[in-house]
């Protein structure tokens, strides 16, 4: 199927309960939409880099719709809290 990954889906019928994918952010953002309209569980593979791989850098942030309890900020990171997060839990 020429086009992109979401056309190739809706083409060729498939189905599920359930969607994982990895990629580009732009992919990310489309796949998160068609899993909310379709009330699909998705979950997302982030790509960030990675300074020290435990979290103290701060270099993975990515943003998060719910502050953190203690920090109060939106944000996640990458190599501590994920790298795969459900779509809900992070804004692309």
């Amino acid at each position: 199927t020429k086009g992109k990954v979401l056309d190739a889906v809706k083409a060729c019928g498939i189905e599920g309960d359930i969607l994982y994918a990895c990629g580009p952010t732009p992919m990310l953002r489309a796949i998160k939409q068609y899993a909310k309209e379709n009330g699909l569980e998705c979950y997302l593979s982030l790509e960030e880099k990675m300074a020290c791989g435990i979290g103290a850098c701060l270099a993975c942030v990515c943003k998060s719709t719910q502050a953190h309890d203690h920090s109060k900020v939106h944000n996640k990171r990458v190599c501590k809290e994920g790298p795969v997060f459900n779509a809900e839990e992070v804004e692309l």
